[in-house]
């Protein structure tokens, strides 16, 4: 119930491009987010991907979009059941370079289902995201915690960037940028 009404809440608030005046998001959303670069015959294995991993089809293709668009080789994995075999899968599946890293990697992806939402609450932000470094979050309006985690994470005066896709949101220190908050309809 929570998601649906938190559905409805967003389609009201957000925008397409039209709506944006930043041309890092502007161009993160034109070029990487909204094209269709997946092909058709990869579709069927990211559904089933993306049931394996118990997470939602659109937010598995953001994630592919975002680390194609943004050139992102390493990538840190939380609240996965085997993050492992899902970097290798989402490698081997769609020809990108990503390897598993716990140190110094460019993309902190974290999934915020219901059970994994209570220990990540007690990493702190700061530990997540370091400069230029992109915080991938899974399922944020899935259930109220998960809500109001990304909720005190996009008031975080670090986080200069966040945009809200429904199905995922991204975090990004930009010191170059002004803070600011995007709802974008995907």
């Amino acid at each position: 119930m929570f998601a649906a009404h938190s559905y409805l809440k967003f389609l009201l608030a957000s925008t397409n491009q039209h709506g944006i005046h930043s041309p890092f998001v502007y161009d993160l959303v034109t070029k990487g987010l909204y094209p269709e670069t997946i092909a058709k015959s990869e579709i069927l294995h990211l559904k089933s991907l993306a049931k394996n991993n118990k997470t939602p089809y659109k937010s598995l293709e953001l994630f592919v979009k975002t680390i194609n668009f943004l050139k992102i080789h390493s990538v840190t994995c939380s609240g996965l059941v085997n993050p492992e075999k899902f970097l290798y899968d989402i490698q081997n599946s769609f020809h990108v370079d990503v390897q598993n890293s716990s140190t110094k990697s460019e993309l902190f992806y974290l999934n915020l289902r219901e059970k994994c939402v209570t220990g990540i609450l007690e990493i702190p932000l700061s530990d997540l995201v370091l400069e230029n470094k992109i915080v991938f979050v899974n399922n944020i309006h899935q259930n109220k915690k998960s809500y109001s985690l990304w909720q005190e994470w996009i008031q975080e005066p670090k986080i200069t960037v966040s945009i809200d896709l429904f199905y995922a949101g991204l975090l990004f220190i930009r010191p170059q940028q002004v803070k600011e908050h995007f709802m974008v309809r995907y």
